[in-house]
């Protein structure tokens, strides 16, 4: 016997569009987005890990309340890692917070969008999304906390692809938090009181796990305690 809803679902959709087509559209339209948003999630993924490997991101950091002494930073890197100093200078833009790095030299190297590095210590370049959100061009004077910086490029950093000043924030904030590079002399004009001795490492040997990472710093930061905070 042949069945009847052969018939009538056809007589259905042709006499009571109103009730299915909307439903088409919708599972339409839905599987149109989640199809694109997928599709570029892969080729920016693989964008993202290319840029971590090329601008050799850090394994780990940690921050001290003085800087290291030879002997600690010699014992630190016994554990099997490569040191590299990452202080920064917490600076004020306005209401917002800004982190003003030393240039880097082997970790964590920025990736510049437009413009160049700064080469002289009134130079600056800004993080490209904080730029773009406080409207800052290359060329313009950005004054940070009392300096007036002359804003030479725009730059991504590979351990700020997220612009978060905390590991718990859940998004992005370019509005009230952003992070630039400045030369080494750059980062002598600002006070004192404000730098941040944070150091920056890459393992020798890459941990395989989660646990081994976690047990490499742990390491690393009993070392320290020996004659630092």
């Amino acid at each position: 016997m042949r069945n009847p809803m052969n018939k009538r679902i056809p007589r259905m959709l042709l006499h009571q569009p109103a009730h299915y087509v909307p439903l088409f559209l919708l599972l339409l339209i839905t599987i149109i987005f989640c199809s694109a948003f997928f599709l570029v999630q892969g080729s920016v993924e693989h964008l993202y890990y290319d840029f971590m490997d090329r601008a050799n991101v850090e394994d780990g950091r940690f921050t001290t309340l003085s800087p290291l002494s030879d002997s600690t930073w010699k014992h630190v890197e016994e554990k099997g890692v490569r040191l590299e100093k990452s202080y920064y200078a917490e600076t004020k833009d306005g209401n917002a917070d800004v982190h003003l790095y030393a240039m880097r030299e082997k970790i964590n190297l920025p990736d510049v969008i437009a413009g160049r590095m700064p080469e002289k210590d009134d130079e600056v370049a800004l993080d490209v999304n904080y730029a773009g959100e406080h409207a800052y061009t290359i060329g313009q004077d950005v004054m940070l906390s009392g300096h007036k910086m002359h804003l030479v490029g725009t730059v991504v950093l590979p351990d700020y692809i997220a612009m978060m000043r905390n590991r718990a924030d859940l998004v992005m904030d370019t509005k009230n938090f952003g992070v630039g590079i400045v030369s080494a002399y750059g980062l002598s004009r600002f006070d004192p009181q404000g730098l941040q001795y944070t150091y920056s490492y890459r393992e020798n040997k890459t941990s395989a796990t989660k646990k081994e990472a976690n047990d490499t710093l742990k390491a690393l930061t009993k070392t320290v305690y020996e004659d630092n905070i």
